[in-house]
């Protein structure tokens, strides 16, 4: 088998005494988003404003209907959930991308699954997740998975409706490995790791 990444691919290729270790990029954040990331700082400013405001209001002791006390304090509930919603956003759309990393040592390969560029498109539909992206973008982490070569792996090269998935088992959780790779780097990179397994 070959070891080296084909021609033209993303997959980057490190070597030291002791394993190997291709690596991969999970996209590139885009103009619109830091545009998007702008429109939301100049949002922030005036929503925080609007927040103090309406806090110095309701805490002040000035006189206030019990009514309009408690709408206030409703609407401080919302306006705390807006500002953290943002805030949560702009942290996802600030912070680094991590590519992805196949390491394949002696004894043992070890995955780490990188992070994605954060999804504005919350209402978009994943048919590969069975979920919207808002909900899968909690689960942006950079998880590492560690497996020793005795160990059993299920690796697996399938279809599953429209998109090839290349997997493997860690106890009772499935793996995917190279969902944002072409079709080619993913055949590719199962040759890699069966051989490697001796799958």
């Amino acid at each position: 088998m070959d070891m080296e990444p084909p021609a033209g691919t993303n997959i980057k290729v490190d070597r030291d005494m002791y394993s190997m270790t291709y690596s991969w990029k999970n996209g590139e954040k885009s103009i619109g988003q830091y545009g998007a990331a702008a429109f939301m700082l100049f949002w922030l400013c005036g929503w925080t404003v609007g927040g103090f405001v309406a806090a110095r209001e309701v805490f002040s002791g000035k006189d206030m209907p019990l009514f309009g006390r408690l709408f206030m304090l409703f609407w401080l509930g919302g306006w705390a959930c807006g500002e953290a919603a943002v805030i949560y956003v702009l942290y996802n759309t600030f912070k680094p991308i991590k590519p992805s990393k196949l390491t394949l040592a002696s004894t043992y390969f070890e995955y780490e699954t990188g992070t994605k560029p954060y999804n504005f498109n919350y209402y978009k539909y994943d048919r590969s997740q069975g979920k919207p992206n808002f909900f899968q973008s909690f689960r942006n982490k950079n998880k590492n998975y560690r497996v020793e070569l005795k160990q059993p792996v299920n690796l697996h090269l399938e279809r599953i409706g429209e998109r090839q998935r290349l997997t493997f088992d860690v106890g009772a959780e499935r793996v995917e490995i190279g969902d944002t790779l072409t079709e080619p780097e993913r055949e590719w990179l199962h040759e890699v790791l069966r051989g490697h397994i001796g799958g």
